[in-house]
């Protein structure tokens, strides 16, 4: 059972508890009105939502908290200030923060975009100073969490060293970093002096 799937069950489930708890009130309109140039609002919303992923294998690939998803019929969903864990091999993780997500499915295949002031952490095992550390704008997820794209603008920083980069690809189960530039931005990086090393 994919994620939407088990949201869309878990939802029907509430909605049965909560027709058969609350008597509807006989005041409330019985159609919803759509104003134009406005977005529909959702379905459903759950509060202080945490949510998880696991592979075939049983293993998981990914958590998620949010302190609400917004959940539409035609199967959007929408993340308030998600915050994510991606597992990796050989004790590698990804923590990641954003303003807002969406999770967008095409082929069989789930994506899920977090945008607005991205932060995220790459670690492995349990040495938090050497861990790398990237900011941008948007970022892609695919591959049960695997593979991490990051189309825009990059700002990496681990140690005293600050790169910067038009684009980022990290694939967390080869744990294989990669940084591209474009006509716009080169690929950069600062070393601060060695003696700030000490």
């Amino acid at each position: 059972m994919n994620l939407r799937s088990a949201i869309l069950v878990g939802a029907l489930l509430l909605s049965l508890a909560l027709l058969l708890i609350q008597e509807p009130s006989p005041k409330a309109p019985a159609t919803r009105e759509h104003t134009t140039g406005q977005k529909e609002e959702p379905d459903l919303t759950i509060m202080g939502a945490s949510v998880r992923s696991f592979g075939e294998d049983g293993a998981l690939n990914w958590s998620m908290q949010s302190p609400s998803i917004a959940y539409h019929l035609d199967g959007d969903l929408a993340f308030a200030a998600p915050n994510m864990l991606l597992q990796g091999a050989s004790n590698a993780n990804l923590r990641a923060s954003a303003g807002l997500g969406t999770l967008q499915e095409a082929g069989g295949e789930e994506t899920i975009v977090l945008y607005s002031r991205v932060s995220a952490a790459l670690q492995r095992g349990e040495r938090v100073k050497d861990e790398v550390k990237f900011d941008t704008e948007r970022l892609i997820i695919s591959a049960q969490g695997r593979q991490i794209l990051a189309p825009e603008s990059v700002r990496i920083s681990a140690h005293s060293i600050e790169t910067r980069a038009a684009e980022l690809d990290l694939d967390l189960q080869k744990q294989l970093l990669l940084l591209a530039s474009n006509s716009d931005e080169k690929v950069t990086t600062r070393i601060a002096p060695m003696s700030l090393f000490e």
